[in-house]
């Protein structure tokens, strides 16, 4: 695939984002047309390419990894969609990360849990436990990050719970090799008085598996 038939392919109305990543992937020559369709003013070929952008950020991160900080730009973009993909491709850079790119850029990734939008904080929030696995350094920070969202700012009382239930969930994926543990139950049992039934049963299938561990 050339540059010319990348552009024809971006602006096709057929889901082909899976095809067009494995065409970037192939030929790294592509990788600047591709970020530059980011900034586009159309916005099928905005959109259809920072999905493609991260499809190859999920299989193949250390293509993307130079282009870390065009990826950190993006956490402040006016368009959510664009801010969203990116917390998840850099979520994924995350692996790839030999020059410690994601420790610079940890505050203005978790600082996004206090725009006080729902959607947003559940993307920052998904993304903690693989950031953990691929830089456990940080970990005991991305703890102490996820209990904000006793504080952060949201909408209505059932987004917290929402979001609670997905910070144990989070919890329960690198629990077992924590230094913050007590932190994690505690908050746990709390949330057995939750009235979100699906976040109490999170909070109760953790308790019962790390309890006492």
């Amino acid at each position: 695939m050339d540059k010319k038939s990348l552009e024809e392919e971006l602006r096709h109305k057929a889901d082909n984002a899976e095809l067009l990543a494995e065409a970037v992937a192939g030929n790294t020559a592509l990788l600047p047309q591709m970020l530059r369709a980011v900034s586009s003013s159309e916005p099928g070929l905005k959109f259809k390419s920072i999905k493609v952008l991260k499809l190859v950020s999920e299989e193949h991160p250390g293509i993307l990894y130079p282009h870390f900080g065009f990826f950190g730009q993006l956490l402040h973009s006016g368009n959510n969609i664009l801010k969203w993909n990116a917390i998840d491709i850099l979520t994924n850079l995350a692996a790839a990360d030999s020059d410690n790119r994601f420790g610079t850029l940890f505050q203005k990734f978790y600082g996004l849990l206090d725009e006080g939008n729902l959607i947003t904080a559940a993307h920052v929030i998904d993304s903690s436990a693989k950031v953990v696995k691929a830089r456990p350094a940080l970990e005991d920070r991305i703890t102490r990050e996820l209990l904000r969202v006793e504080e952060i700012p949201l909408p209505t009382d059932e987004c917290r719970h929402i979001l609670r239930g997905k910070v144990v969930s989070a919890f329960s994926q690198y629990s077992a090799h924590s230094g913050s543990r007590e932190l994690m139950l505690s908050f746990a049992q709390r949330l057995l008085a939750c009235p979100r039934p699906a976040t109490r049963k999170k909070a109760e299938r953790f308790l019962k598996k790390f309890r006492g561990k």
